[in-house]
């Protein structure tokens, strides 16, 4: 599985709808990231440049993206982003894989 950070920022007449009709969506994004066999770990609105994040978990990035799609196809949301998430354990490693590669890759000189 993967672990994903999703974050969006919802359009201002999403906002209309949601005071006029105040609901909790944190089923209904459950239930999305779930029919694309992920597992939803937290849903929180947020103070800031978004307004609302999940931690959440695919089996793929393709099944990521495909929710994704179907998130952004209701026009709810003026931003949504992803970011693949990478344990301390998963970052050592790639560390000691980065420390083992004899590569000659160097900044371009201008």
């Amino acid at each position: 599985m993967n672990t994903f950070l999703l974050r969006w920022k919802l359009k201002d007449d999403t906002f209309k709808r949601l005071i006029a009709k105040p609901v909790n969506r944190k089923e209904y994004a459950k239930q999305l990231i779930e029919s694309f066999g992920g597992l939803m770990q937290t849903y929180h609105f947020v103070l800031g440049d978004f307004d609302g994040c999940s931690i959440s978990t695919f089996p793929s990035p393709r099944a990521m993206f495909a929710c994704q799609m179907r998130a952004l196809s209701t026009g709810a949301f003026e931003r949504f982003e992803t970011n693949l998430l990478i344990s301390p354990e998963e970052a050592e490693e790639a560390m000691y894989q980065a420390a083992r590669m004899e590569v000659d890759y160097r900044a371009l000189n201008v």
